[in-house]
């Protein structure tokens, strides 16, 4: 077993506790079925749900959880992540590694771009050569409360995507091959590379370091976590202006915008392009 293996399994171990504090809130709620609605398709894009055998992916279609979705070279899906024909209103998103409660800066009359109540929901965009699991969706409502459980697994690539209203006990994980992250309140960019963008609210990733340490990073608003230097820095405004345009032109129309580049958009690649530099 490598390092980012042990890594992994004993960041998930970590959370078992919250686990049990989710399992304790969910006692007696009703559990709504969750699905993975796909809303755009440009280019190529294929989906599993046995990860052996592929299949054309379309707009329209639905998918249930443990899906796997991969999109080819210049292309993208847009897909929204809730109850089957709903496309706007709240979703509840993380607890990770004793994140803060409470909906964050962005969640609910936060600022930046996208903050407000009636913002369509949950959406994820995957761009050009990107491998992405949906390894758990549920949601336990109560008649006073909300408890989500969102798992994503970021194989590959890169996704922009956002999570709105939270309950303290809910959670947004997103796994990659040398770490976790989870999202509060925010729309956010996060690469399979590890680096993490977060717009209006708060994220936090957890990863090894070059000696194999657990390191984790608090990432707020308008700040990333930058893999390559291995420290949260603050977002160019450029940069930042570019990738708020991109969110809100997702979130009113699930899709439009180039894809963005986490330091410089390569104009020449077309309306998909989505290229990490770390």
């Amino acid at each position: 077993m490598n390092k980012t293996d042990k890594f992994v399994r004993s960041a998930f171990a970590g959370m078992i506790g919250l686990g049990m504090v989710m399992a304790v809130a969910r006692a007696g709620a009703e559990s709504i079925p969750q699905v993975v609605q796909v809303v755009k398709v440009e280019g190529n894009a294929q989906y599993s749900v046995d990860g052996r055998t592929w299949q054309t992916l379309h707009s329209g279609d639905v998918l249930k959880p443990g899906a796997v979705i991969r999109t080819a070279e210049r292309s993208l899906v847009d897909v929204t992540l809730g109850e089957e024909g709903a496309t706007s209103g709240s979703f509840n998103g993380p607890n990770l590694l004793n994140m803060p409660g409470g909906g964050g800066v962005g969640a609910g009359g936060g600022s930046g771009a996208g903050a407000s109540d009636t913002e369509t929901a949950n959406i994820v965009r995957i761009f050009e050569s990107t491998v992405l699991g949906v390894d758990k969706l549920t949601l336990d409502r109560t008649g006073v409360d909300e408890v989500s459980d969102t798992q994503l697994d970021l194989r590959a690539g890169q996704i922009m995507g956002n999570v709105k209203k939270l309950s303290a006990q809910s959670r947004y994980e997103i796994k990659v091959p040398n770490g976790v992250a989870g999202i509060r309140g925010s729309w956010y960019l996060y690469s399979s590379a590890g680096t993490l963008v977060i717009g209006d609210g708060f994220g936090r990733r957890a990863g090894p370091n070059a000696n194999g340490v657990l390191e984790t990073s608090d990432v707020p608003a308008h700040h990333k976590y930058d893999a390559g230097l291995d420290q949260v820095v603050i977002v160019s405004d450029a940069d930042f202006n570019q990738y708020a345009a991109i969110y809100q032109d997702m979130c009113n129309s699930a899709g439009g915008l180039p894809g963005p580049r986490i330091r410089t958009y390569d104009h020449t690649c077309g309306p998909t392009c989505a290229t990490d530099t770390q």
